[in-house]
């Protein structure tokens, strides 16, 4: 393994079978990534704990991140936990077929992150000889990352023989990183490079279909560490596979003058780079030795472009945020744009005039009313361009999206005339924003107006997370009855307090709260699930006073929502639900409460954040995520069926549900209006409120009528 690409300031050891970790640390990768990638491990997994660490890239040092998650596999288990700031909080434990054992020697592991989504694979071969995959864990981050370092965290006493990096692998090229022991394989825009491979790494580019004629290929290259070996190899498409026939200058067709000869039994060819380290860029593929490209017109291939339609009528506004990654050149500016980040009939957005950067998250704000397009920061807050985009009768009131371009839409929200806003990408409830002027009651019900809804009290306490720091002597327990997460060491900071300090205790940070302070280390100090803190011996002899900083979760706000949460302390097979469930993705998650698991009853309800409106982190330290395949939903009655292997190993369900024909109402002081969230099967359904639609609000009178028989009501106009 090519052991250049790691930064060596972690416990670990250079041995003959790779690196050996001899305590538990994070071994950081000297990479900076920025696009997708693949890593390809071989691993000896013989202590539990070993896991792909990621790091949002602030600039500075790897172990200085604000931003990190670690994607971790233990004893037939996988989970994910996530340090921010000095939060740190457990979004994931699963379930996993792999655990440690002295015979899990070489082992095959593959970690992908693209999309915003990581998954962390183990590769085995059957005895027949065939790749069989088992995926350990899987999970979609809620903030993007777009710059990112990496590191490997391990117990003591696990190898990693082989890694392998591949990043950025763009359409129609193929890649071959299977015998390269080590090193790294990196795409960017209009090149690639290839580093610390022990052997030669491929990439290939398929079935490219040419006349017949003379043609030409040329490219710059660059050394990396003072070497480059790639060599390009071009030959027919339908040239057998072997190395032999791309050491035959009858089957490689590329000449050392860099030309080749395309004839008529040759329909289409590839294109290959093989090496072990160098950069490649600039490729262009050319039948005039003077000219810079081919021009690709005509009937030889047609791949059509792919764009977003928004159709904008009842629509007051479209937001997106997104990211472009490669778009066409532009060459002859004679004809329109290839390209489109927003297009009308007659006209296509560039990226000089919208003026944004490939590679770079923008958030976007289309208005209806006066075709405004604004571009700016990914909160939608500071933007740096308007651009007013003109429709005509031909355009049908609709534009058309990022057109024929490389790119991710990660949030796409529209909102209607009658301020419904809809989140197309994550659409499980409808909101409905409602002027908080309103005297009545809010009431949803279907079309008919025949059945209301029903309003949800299901609620989550929303955590606004405070770090505090208090004193304590050193002579007696220290025990924390603050409100807290549970015991972390990653949650604490124990400041021994030398006797001549001065204290602030109104402060929050160190720095301001005592004059002088020695942090203490990990080793110096221990925490159980109680919360009491033990202090070593020579600390409690050379210091009267330790300050201990802490996360606090006591201040929270409530937020009502259609996620009803019910706990089963029992395990019976059949779980009676008291709600009827709505049919639709991710609308069930079924906790298993560990049967050594610590439980804060009083934090049931109480959650991180509004993007974590299910998480059960501050109720309980031990649980799984049933997968979908433990369990059966029967919709009807409203039962969820366990299986009995799976039930017999936990003490308690906690079940989160989207309940069906429901809806929930929170007051948004910043806009003075209620956000109703629905959540519904149903095309259309009505918000009933008294206001009309010019802003008029309706006013109920109580009258002294006894409805007791048949009696007349004479309805007047009121005389001011």
């Amino acid at each position: 393994m090519a052991t250049t690409i790691f930064d060596f300031n972690s416990r670990v050891e250079r041995i003959q079978e790779g690196i050996r970790f001899y305590e538990s640390d994070i071994l950081c990768c000297s990479y900076l990534f920025e696009s997708d990638l693949i890593i390809d491990m071989k691993i000896d997994y013989i202590a539990s704990g070993f896991g792909i660490v990621i790091a949002k890239d602030n600039g500075h040092s790897f172990r200085e991140a604000d931003d990190v998650y670690l994607f971790r596999i233990g004893t037939n288990d996988f989970s994910i936990i996530r340090k921010h700031l000095l939060e740190q909080n457990t979004l994931i434990t699963n379930s996993c077929v792999l655990s440690p054992s002295y015979n899990n020697k070489n082992i095959h592991l593959k970690f992908s992150f693209k999309d915003n989504i990581a998954s962390l694979d183990w590769l085995t071969l059957t005895l027949s000889g065939t790749e069989e995959i088992f995926n350990l864990g899987k999970f979609k981050l809620t903030d993007s990352i777009n710059r990112y370092k990496i590191g490997f965290y391990s117990s003591a006493g696990n190898i990693i023989r082989e890694t392998t990096f591949l990043s950025g692998v763009p359409e129609h090229w193929h890649t071959s990183i299977k015998n390269v022991r080590g090193g790294r394989m990196a795409f960017f825009t209009n090149g690639f490079r290839i580093e610390n491979c022990e052997y030669d790494a491929e990439i290939e580019q398929q079935d490219i279909v040419l006349e017949p004629g003379t043609y030409y290929v040329s490219y710059d290259t660059e050394t990396i560490n003072n070497k480059f070996d790639i060599e390009c190899i071009i030959f027919p498409t339908n040239t057998e596979y072997i190395e032999a026939n791309f050491e035959d200058p009858n089957k490689n067709l590329l000449q050392k003058d860099g030309s080749l000869v395309v004839t008529e039994d040759i329909p289409s060819v590839n294109i290959k780079f093989k090496g072990t380290n160098g950069i490649i860029k600039n490729i262009i593929l050319k039948d005039d030795p003077d000219s810079e490209f081919i021009e690709t017109e005509g009937e030889i291939v047609s791949i059509p472009g792919s764009w977003m339609t928004i159709f904008l009528n009842d629509l007051t506004e479209v937001r997106w945020r997104g990211t472009i990654n490669t778009v066409p050149q532009y060459i002859d500016l004679t004809k329109p744009c290839p390209y489109a980040v927003i297009e009308t009939v007659n006209h296509r957005t560039t990226l000089e005039e919208a003026n944004i950067s490939l590679k770079k998250e923008y958030g976007y704000i289309y208005k209806v009313e006066d075709s405004t397009l604004l571009i700016g920061d990914t909160d939608y807050i500071q933007f740096h361009k308007n651009l007013k985009i003109e429709l005509t009768t031909e355009d049908n009131n609709q534009i058309n999206v990022f057109r024929n371009l490389n790119g991710y839409i990660y949030e796409l929200i529209i909102t209607k005339k009658d301020g419904t806003q809809i989140d197309i990408l994550h659409q499980k409830t409808y909101k409905k924003y409602v002027p908080a002027d309103i005297n009545s009651p809010i009431i949803v019900t279907d079309e008919k107006l025949e059945d209301s809804f029903d309003l949800s009290a299901a609620y989550r306490e929303v955590v606004s997370s405070k770090t505090k720091i208090s004193l304590y002597p050193t002579r007696y327990t220290i025990s924390i009855f603050q409100d807290v997460p549970f015991s972390n060491l990653a949650n604490y900071k124990v400041y021994a307090i030398p006797k001549e300090a001065t204290i602030n205790f109104n402060a929050t940070s160190i720095d301001e709260y005592a004059s002088s302070y020695v942090e203490l280390t990990s080793k110096q100090y221990s925490i159980n699930s109680n919360d009491v803190i033990t202090l070593d011996d020579d600390i409690i002899q050379r210091y009267k006073y330790v300050a201990v900083e802490y996360t606090s979760i006591e201040d929270f706000t409530y937020y009502f929502t259609n996620y009803e949460r019910e706990v089963f302390n029992d395990t019976q097979s059949v779980i009676l639900l008291e709600k009827d469930i709505l049919e639709t993705s991710d609308n069930i998650i079924v906790y298993g409460v560990l049967k050594d698991a610590n439980i804060k009853s009083k934090y049931l309800y109480r959650v991180p954040s509004m993007q974590l409106i299910n998480s059960i982190d501050y109720y309980t330290d031990k649980y799984d995520i049933l997968e979908g395949s433990s369990y059966e939903i029967d919709y009807d009655n409203k039962e969820i069926k366990i299986e009995n292997s799976v039930r017999n190993n936990y003490k308690a369900f906690i079940i989160d549900y989207l309940k069906n024909d429901s809806y929930a109402i929170n007051y948004i002081e910043e806009y003075n209006q209620y956000e109703v969230d629905i959540a519904t099967s149903l095309d259309m359904v009505y918000v009933n409120y008294n206001m009309r639609e010019n802003g008029n609000i309706y006013e109920y009178k109580t009258t002294a009528i006894r409805p007791d028989s048949n009696k007349y009501v004479l309805l007047r106009k009121e005389v001011e």
